[in-house]
């Protein structure tokens, strides 16, 4: 670990190159705590009363949420192939909708209520690090549904920073400013609705109250534009249909500068996440990557990855980040 980049070289390395920085679920686990872990949110997971969904946990010998819906996923792949009877498809349907809908709620569990349960000097490091890029140039892309991002940008003076909403008909809509937009949720967010129409972000309406205006919703029957798939086919079908998480994915596709990773896992299940950055490499806009290391273990992974990337790969301490 000693041998890895601190994140001030890194800015040194980069200090005349735009640099856009990536956010995954290591960040949300910084701001929010082990509840946002990928384990503790899978025991909120309540399928008592699937028993399609309770043999596929238990054949994978745990609770992981997107290694389920990768099973599901392949399940609907085979129906033709299997000539599966149309009751079972439709269960098949019906299972695969009910984990989607559950890990939902169980990110709003584990949510803190209020943004001041966020450490706010914790929250304010971060706030500089993102300024930093966004001062020059650079974009912020984040693939957490949660509200930390968001919340931080409030919290310490970013929010003048464009996310492509503006309001119409006293609705936040996207689209009216995504011409300068540098803030991208790339899997969609726990505030962000979609009508079918457009897509709308849910605000506080100045009483500090968002995450219970978002609950409020959820408990109605409303469902946040979230990408949940166990697969980067699955994910990428939800991702074209919508109009402003294709335009997220296709503007993460052709950045120009370089790129930071931070607490991003890159599985299986992310494939075309890095399918983008290595699109991007082919316009010859990312020139190299930089990529978070968390521990001993971690190394490990992120060494191996560095192969999957058609560019220069370097790692830093992520403890250096703030």
């Amino acid at each position: 670990m000693d041998d890895l980049l601190h994140y001030s070289d890194v800015k040194s390395e980069c200090q005349n190159q735009t640099t856009h920085l990536l956010l995954g679920n290591g960040f949300s686990i910084d701001c929010g705590g082990q509840s946002f872990s990928y384990e503790h949110l899978a025991s909120e997971l309540v399928f008592d009363e699937d028993d399609l969904i309770s043999s596929v946990y238990s054949a994978i010998g745990g609770k992981n949420f997107e290694m389920v819906m990768r099973q599901l996923d392949y399940f609907m792949k085979l129906q033709t192939s299997l000539d599966l009877k149309p009751e079972v498809v439709k269960k098949i349907k019906k299972s695969t909708n009910k984990v989607r809908s559950e890990f939902v709620k169980s990110i709003t569990i584990a949510h803190p209520e209020k943004r001041k349960d966020v450490d706010f000097e914790l929250s304010k490091e971060w706030a500089m690090q993102i300024k930093s890029v966004l001062d020059n140039g650079g974009k912020v892309f984040t693939l957490n549904y949660d509200l930390m991002l968001y919340w931080i940008c409030g919290m310490h003076g970013c929010s003048q920073y464009g996310d492509g909403f503006g309001r119409e008909n006293s609705l936040l809509m996207w689209g009216p400013t995504k011409e300068i937009q540098s803030i991208f949720f790339m899997h969609g967010a726990l505030h962000l609705f979609d009508n079918g129409s457009y897509v709308e972000k849910e605000t506080s309406d100045g009483s500090g109250q968002l995450f219970e205006n978002v609950a409020t919703r959820i408990q109605g029957g409303e469902y946040p534009l979230v990408v949940s798939g166990g697969t980067k086919e699955a994910k990428m079908s939800q991702i074209s249909e919508n109009e402003y998480l294709k335009y997220c994915y296709e503007s993460f596709s052709c950045l120009q500068g370089v790129l930071v990773c931070y607490g991003c896992s890159f599985s299986s299940m992310d494939g075309h996440i890095i399918d983008a950055i290595n699109n991007a490499v082919k316009l010859n806009g990312i020139e190299r990557i930089y990529l978070s290391v968390f521990d001993a273990n971690d190394l490990l992974s992120k060494k191996a990855l560095k192969s999957k990337f058609n560019c220069k790969v370097e790692l830093f301490k992520s403890s250096s980040m703030y």
